[in-house]
């Protein structure tokens, strides 16, 4: 008997984000059934993004936006005294354990208040464009979080796509989004609002919406005809419609001004969508007016991204990548000449031009994150000596001392009387900074002017013939090597696609390796792959794809 079987799901506030399409065909695979009307007996799922850590309903406004049912439904619902409604991630845990699981963590209160109504199509369209959403961060230990990222029933066919030539596929997909270039355009804008207010599922929904738009070929003429493409719910499908018959969305012109003071702030390094909300929200229009507001907000590290803003904004050509491994290999070597340090991200994926530049650092048959940590300290000292480093993001208390100088002087130039500095007294298990090519083999002079506002340059410390570049450095144990590979590769499609796929054989997949999730609460994971990279593709029923073939979009 299947785990789900004899089991009707109503899932709130909406089917449509594609990560509830891929729960629900969990759901269906394991003999549960999906409702849109309130039967008898029924199971409430709530999308996690509405449910705070106390059970309850959080983002009212929002939630009702994104609501695709009647107001019966509502009524309900949230009037019923007797209702069992689970977090959505119930789902998961209850695969992950392979039993139902009644625990009351994972239980939702669904609460009515009176002045709760569903909003008109035109009342509902305004409150989400200005809705606010929560911040969410990236996990740096696990590709991906299936409570937090969007997923797509839809896959992307690599061999399809390696197929046709660069030049063919490219002329195509400009042909394609020509056809439909204005829905593609708001799909954008709606896109990146929601980013820029912290809210990456609803994000991530309009981006496979526009891919799935891309792909068609053809004109969209009808709601109807939107809403048979993979990744477009009614939601989005109303949307279009309403771009299709009066050629605009309402509300999103008005807060135009608005979006792009939010974009300013979020492209400093250290400063996310609540922040920048919090700032616009009482009149700041440039990081001085932030400063004086708020001068608690900008930490020594945010303060670094003030400085180098316009450079750290600039695409770094892939020869001056080169460049910058090899000035670090250099170090390395002088101080173990049996660690290794590789380029991954866009760069290994084989990119001409990389927003920052990401390295993995290993040694041979070495698991010590201690050993491997006093390796990077004495990289990143010597480094320092040198002048390649101008400013560190993350510090423990070894590398504090040759760090302090640079920061004393970003914090005197903001003009900020006191300030604390915070350093781990752990091993470092990634080193975050900004390095500077200084010698005469360094990066040639590149075009562009700045894009701080005037009244915030008196921080700038760009250089636009010597561009300060944005370099991570990820330590990795030599058994895990494989894992780190695939993790800090990328792309976000491609990792997300192998996580899924771990997930439906009751596997999970980071950047330690692969393993079959323990059955019992508790219990230790047990380690399938970790160092091995093609393995780990292999058990994951994925033949051997390149790093340069990992640019998807999409899911494979």
């Amino acid at each position: 008997m299947k785990l789900f079987s004899g089991l009707n799901f109503l899932v709130v506030p909406s089917l449509e984000p594609p990560r509830v399409q891929f729960l629900r065909a969990l759901i269906e695979k394991n003999g549960g059934k999906i409702n849109e009307s309130a039967t008898p007996g029924f199971i409430t799922l709530v999308n996690d993004s509405f449910v705070n850590e106390f059970g309850e309903l959080t983002k009212l406004e929002l939630f009702h936006s994104e609501w695709d049912y009647t107001d019966t439904i509502w009524n309900t619902i949230s009037s019923a005294n007797d209702l069992e409604a689970y977090r959505l991630s119930w789902i998961t845990e209850c695969l992950k354990q392979r039993r139902l699981i009644r625990s009351i963590d994972l239980r939702v209160s669904v609460l009515f208040r009176e002045d709760e109504t569903l909003a008109s199509t035109q009342k509902i369209l305004e409150e989400e464009l200005e809705a606010p959403a929560e911040v969410d961060t990236d996990s740096e230990t696990d590709i991906g979080s299936l409570d937090t990222e969007n997923h797509s029933q839809e896959p992307t066919s690599l061999a399809k796509k390696s197929a046709m030539g660069p030049e063919i596929e490219r002329a195509r997909g400009e042909r394609q989004e020509d056809i439909n270039a204005n829905l593609i355009q708001f799909l954008e804008r709606l896109s990146s609002r929601f980013h820029r207010q912290g809210d990456k599922n609803r994000s991530r929904s309009y981006q496979l919406a526009l891919q799935s738009i891309k792909k068609y070929g053809k004109p969209i003429t009808s709601e109807e005809e939107a809403i048979s493409l993979p990744n477009i719910g009614p939601s989005i499908a109303s949307k279009i419609k309403m771009v299709l018959e009066v050629g605009s969305l309402p509300g999103l012109q008005l807060s135009a001004e608005r979006d792009s003071l939010l974009e300013y702030f979020m492209n400093c390094h250290g400063v996310g969508s609540r922040t920048a909300r919090k700032w616009a929200d009482n009149g700041a229009k440039t990081f001085k007016d932030a400063l004086k507001l708020f001068p608690s907000d900008f930490l020594w590290s945010t303060l670094f991204g003030w400085k180098y803003y316009d450079e750290w904004l600039q695409r770094i050509p892939r020869q001056e990548c080169a460049q910058h491994l090899k000035i670090i290999e250099g170090a390395l070597k002088q101080v173990d000449p049996h660690a290794r340090i590789v380029m991954t991200g866009s760069y290994r994926r084989g990119a001409e031009t990389c927003g920052d530049i990401d390295m993995v650092l290993y040694k041979q048959d070495c698991d010590s994150f201690d050993e491997l940590s006093r390796i990077l300290e004495a990289v990143i000292l010597k480094l320092s000596e040198v002048g390649y480093i101008v400013c560190p993001l993350n510090l423990n208390e070894h590398i504090l001392h040759a760090m302090r100088p640079s920061i004393d002087k970003v914090v005197e130039a903001a003009g900020l009387s006191s300030y604390s500095v915070t350093a781990s007294n752990g091993a470092l298990h990634k080193f975050y900074f900004g390095g500077k090519i200084t010698d005469e083999q360094g990066t040639k002079p590149v075009s562009g002017g700045p894009q701080l506002k005037e009244a915030d340059q008196f921080m700038s410390g760009s250089c636009f013939e010597r561009r300060c570049r944005r370099v991570d450095i990820l330590l990795s144990r030599w058994t895990q090597l494989g894992g780190a590979m695939i993790y800090f590769t990328g792309n976000d499609d491609f990792n997300k696609s192998l996580r899924l796929k771990a997930i439906e054989r009751g596997w999970k997949l980071s950047n330690n390796g692969l393993y079959q999730v323990a059955k019992i609460p508790g219990s230790e994971d047990n380690l399938l792959e970790s160092f091995s990279e093609r393995r780990i593709l292999q058990l994951l029923g994925v033949p051997w794809i390149p790093p340069e073939q990992r640019n998807v979009e999409g899911y494979i």
